[in-house]
């Protein structure tokens, strides 16, 4: 009898921006909160307040992304810059139905920052925050919404190679909070499924749940991902901070 054991999809690392319906009240979807204890927003210069952040290069971006100072001490980083080597490369997998994979077949990408979090379960308690240039006339957030509505629930191999077997993603549309991002959108990922290792008779169950929340300002996208509840105050504020460095820059 195969042994059954839980890995984690790497499809969540990426889920702040995910892209190829759930949808529920705003009452029953209940919200997110914002984060409880805030500085005000400074106001931006007159420079700041015209033009667009989706001119600048790349790495102008990613220099907006938080820091080792922005976590707690012994939160593990990865940064990811949009110019990595073989960044957007990633083939995207079939699914059912077409055109729900996590990604942008037309080669999006973001600057990227994912942090691991002290926990005895340190696989669960990942926060990434991202920011990017739009790459289409509706926006990042736009995109997402068409996902939502195609995609509430779709079937799909694993999200890493030399993994066989299938995963099912269910999203369910969430309120976004208050945090002055333009056109923001928010949602919850769970994947569930079975795989095995190619080659092995080990069968290993997945279970994840991530929470997104996604929005744009200044002709770039910001976003933040995360999976403990515990975790929500912390990516919420550095949302919030990402949002005002690109206010201000």
């Amino acid at each position: 009898m195969a042994s059954r054991g839980t890995v984690v999809p790497l499809a969540a690392l990426v889920a702040a921006f995910g892209l190829a319906g759930c949808e529920r009240s705003a009452e029953a979807a209940g919200g997110l909160a914002s984060p409880s204890a805030r500085a005000a927003v400074p106001a931006p210069s007159p420079q700041s307040a015209e033009g667009q952040l989706a001119t600048r290069p790349d790495n102008d971006l990613f220099a907006l992304l938080p820091t080792q100072d922005d976590f707690p001490p012994d939160a593990f980083l990865s940064p990811s810059p949009a110019d990595a080597s073989g960044t957007g490369k990633r083939k995207l997998p079939e699914t059912d139905p077409p055109g729900c994979a996590t990604g942008n077949p037309a080669g999006f990408v973001a600057n990227v920052v994912a942090a691991a979090l002290p926990s005895d379960e340190s696989d669960r308690r990942t926060v990434v925050v991202a920011i990017g240039k739009q790459t289409a006339a509706q926006g990042h957030a736009g995109q997402i919404e068409d996902w939502l509505a195609k995609c509430g629930r779709y079937r799909t191999p694993p999200s890493f190679g030399g993994v066989e077997g299938e995963e099912t993603v269910t999203l369910e549309r969430l309120k976004p909070p208050a945090l002055g991002l333009d056109e923001a959108v928010s949602y919850e990922q769970r994947t569930t499924g079975n795989v095995r290792i190619t080659g092995s008779d080990q069968e290993n169950e997945v279970a994840d749940r991530v929470v997104s929340v996604i929005g744009g300002l200044r002709g770039v996208f910001v976003s933040v991902s995360w999976r403990n509840d515990d975790d929500q105050e912390l990516a919420l504020q550095l949302l919030e901070q990402l949002a005002d460095r690109v206010r201000s820059a």
